[in-house]
């Protein structure tokens, strides 16, 4: 995709899932601290790949390193509803660092520098 790679951060691998658990099962937005933007979505611990590139970063298939064929593939069963704002969190520059987790059937990343 041309991007920096993100580093992973424990902190806000800690943000994600406590967002993830509280909401206990709804996605609730929280913004911890060291959170600078957090991603959710719906799913099972083994459906992370879909998630993030079919529920996320496939908003914007035009996004370089995805292309219709990749998010053709990714994004079935998603509507994403016009939305773009989890693409433009995750493909943004200025966050470096990232923590994702899975509690009560809801992803979460958070994002930070």
């Amino acid at each position: 995709m041309n991007l920096p790679e993100f580093q992973k951060d424990a902190q806000l691998e800690a943000n994600a899932e406590k967002t993830c658990r509280e909401g206990n099962g709804q996605m609730v937005h929280q913004l911890n601290k060291g959170s600078m933007g957090q991603v959710l979505a719906p799913g099972k611990a083994t459906d992370f790949e879909k998630v993030f590139v079919g529920g996320w970063l496939c908003e914007v298939p035009s996004t370089p390193g995805l292309g219709s064929e990749v998010c053709d593939k990714m994004s079935q069963g998603w509507n994403h509803a016009g939305q773009t704002g989890h693409n433009e969190i995750l493909v943004g520059t200025k966050n470096k660092k990232i923590g994702c987790a899975i509690a009560g059937g809801i992803w979460g990343c958070d994002v930070g520098n």
